[in-house]
């Protein structure tokens, strides 16, 4: 099968790590495989992670700008190439697409505009939270196959005890608005007043780690430097993924503090490190918890909430059962193969159908 999918962007982001996840697993299989990227943001980092006969082709447009040439250089290469399948990471992209091949989406994420996706012959939503949006406004036949992520390749923690520095760590890039970063700091400095009034607590330190960046970046260093954290904060910046799965199981907890949330691989990723999670009650990171019983979560938006679950979750120490369920639960529903495995099934579908 020759397919093609279509993208924005190749920057570092959710939708960009799993594109090229199942690009890489498809071409492995025998397929063509061929990837059309319309903006000039490319992260070389993801790129380079691209298998060698993946078939990359740049528009060149510049990113948020109205340009002719680009739209019509990817006509004519998808023309070129022939695919029989087009797969659109993003619905509004079909406007610009007047190929005759068989057309899917995947809806990557929630409080996103959807208006296009009628066009498209099958629809994809990576989560029962997207889905629901896509429901909403009419689109009841939209398939969840659920993003995936490489748990083999993922070290797994073995020793749950605690030390007198408890390390804590969110995965995400530093938007303040939809990872609620903030809420974990200002929670961090009302976790320090409830351990000081604890005996058995108050020689402990707590220490967050932000692994990623962000355009907030800096307005999240001065909420730290503001609240006096800057000795329990640690900004470790951008790391890849083969560093996050190597020492993501060195942490004694991972914090999820979105505000929105299509669905929450690192959560995923963590769980499959057999780290304990405490997530925001919302829907997305609460699916990949099996609706909480797979994790700790706080009420989204309540910072206070939020420092009584981590102040509760240091008295108590991990529940080791549940963090093994929820490993397995992880393998079972979010391997990366089983997510290439189910687009292929749904591609042979719709062209026998149309």
């Amino acid at each position: 099968m020759r397919i093609a999918h279509l993208t924005w962007s190749m920057g570092i982001g959710g939708t960009q790590t799993m594109l090229t996840d199942i690009a890489n697993i498809q071409v492995q299989e025998g397929h063509e495989v061929g990837i059309f990227v319309i903006d000039t943001y490319v992260s070389n980092t993801i790129i380079n992670k691209l298998d060698s006969r993946v078939q990359l082709f740049f528009m060149g447009r510049t990113r948020g700008k109205k340009e002719i040439l680009p739209f019509v250089k990817l006509n004519w290469k998808l023309y070129r190439y022939k695919p029989d399948i087009i797969h659109s990471h993003a619905g509004k992209l079909i406007n610009i697409v007047f190929n005759s091949a068989v057309k899917v989406v995947t809806a990557h994420g929630v409080k996103v505009q959807y208006s296009d996706i009628k066009k498209y012959v099958a629809r994809y939503a990576i989560s029962n939270a997207v889905k629901e949006q896509l429901v909403s406004i009419g689109y009841s036949d939209t398939l969840v196959i659920e993003d995936g992520i490489h748990c083999n390749a993922i070290k797994q923690k073995t020793d749950f005890s605690f030390g007198d520095t408890i390390h804590i760590v969110q995965v995400s890039r530093i938007y303040l608005d939809v990872k609620g970063q903030d809420l974990v700091v200002k929670a961090l400095k009302q976790l320090q007043d409830l351990m000081s009034a604890n005996p058995l607590l108050s020689s402990k330190k707590c220490i967050v780690h932000f692994v990623g960046d962000g355009i907030d970046t800096d307005k999240l260093k001065h909420l730290v430097t503001e609240l006096k954290l800057d000795d329990y904060v640690v900004f470790e910046g951008f790391r890849d993924r083969e560093w996050i799965y190597e020492h993501l199981c060195e942490f004694d907890l991972f914090i999820q503090a979105s505000r929105w949330e299509g669905f929450g691989l690192t959560v995923a990723e963590a769980c499959a490190a057999k780290v304990p999670v405490l997530v925001s009650n919302i829907q997305g990171p609460l699916e990949i918890i099996d609706g909480g019983r797979l994790g700790i979560t706080f009420q989204s938006e309540s910072f206070k909430d939020l420092a009584q679950k981590l102040y509760e979750f240091i008295c108590n120490k991990p529940n080791e059962s549940q963090i093994e369920e929820a490993y397995q639960f992880t393998l079972e529903h979010y391997d990366v193969a089983r997510t290439a495995q189910r687009y292929m099934e749904e591609y042979k579908k719709v062209l026998a159908k149309y």
